[in-house]
């Protein structure tokens, strides 16, 4: 797990870049569910890497979802590899 925003209903927008340089992908959910336990009608959504770690990926946003999304990415983040995930 590389980052996660949680259920809220007041977020008016959520963005998502990858630049690990591996894949990850974004896990959507009705944020519903104890911390640990099985997500609730749960959507998988993969988001390629870039060339390299720090190297521009694919990136996603909504202004729309409300519920929790949480970012897993292939294995740890070294070196210039980060993803950020951010809501306002």
């Amino acid at each position: 797990l590389a980052a996660t925003l949680p259920l809220n209903l007041a977020r008016k927008a959520w963005g998502f870049q990858n630049a690990a340089g591996i894949n990850c992908a974004l896990v959507f959910d009705d944020g519903t569910a104890a911390s640990g336990a099985a997500p609730q009608n749960a959507t998988v959504y993969p988001i390629a890497p870039g060339a390299g770690a720090g190297q521009q990926g694919g990136s996603d946003g909504d202004p729309y979802f409300k519920g929790r999304v949480q970012a897993y990415c292939a294995s740890a983040l070294t070196g210039n590899a980060f993803v950020a995930l951010c809501e306002r």
